[in-house]
């Protein structure tokens, strides 16, 4: 690492004591580091840099055109997801906070979102980590509340109501 700016750029240059088998093939690379990905996905277009790992999601629609069919989709290690305070009442760790957080994950229609929001780019959970990850596994005990019902969220919903009213 020859110059890290913070918040700003990484500088890698070939190391001289390399001794692999491949040889270095360029003076070194620099890393950007940008305050969000429009800011980077803009200099892309402009040709000031190669590559970015993310498209801002307004872009999602029309990264193939913007890029001319150098856009690459493989899927990543990302998991987003929404966390609920246990600690709050009527969403604990009991058998009606259970409930409650099953029929809220079952309410949430995940194809929909990554369709329509994320353009398909994304992958609906099956699992609470991502098929790149390893120990991923499609079926796991628990995992149906990532399956949207909105019929069995509701049945949830009102097996937690007739354990305490909300």
């Amino acid at each position: 690492m020859a110059e890290w700016s913070h918040h700003s750029e990484v500088v890698l240059v070939p190391n001289p004591l390399y001794s692999g088998e491949r040889a270095v093939a360029n003076d070194g690379v620099t890393f950007v580091i940008y305050p969000d990905d429009d800011a980077s996905y803009s200099d892309l277009l402009a040709g000031t840099v190669d590559v970015v790992d993310a498209v801002p999601q307004a872009r999602l629609s029309t990264v193939d055109e913007d890029l001319e069919g150098r856009a690459v989709t493989l899927p990543g290690d990302l998991v987003q997801g929404l966390a609920i305070n246990v600690g709050a009442p009527h969403w604990g760790t009991d058998k009606e906070g259970r409930l409650r957080r099953a029929a809220l994950s079952r309410a949430i229609n995940r194809e929909e979102i990554c369709e329509t929001v994320y353009e398909g780019a994304c992958t609906p959970a099956s699992d609470f980590t991502c098929p790149v990850m390893v120990g991923w596994a499609a079926d796991v005990p628990g995992n149906e509340v990532l399956t949207y019902d909105e019929a069995e969220a509701r049945r949830l919903w009102d097996q937690a109501e007739a354990v305490s009213a909300f």
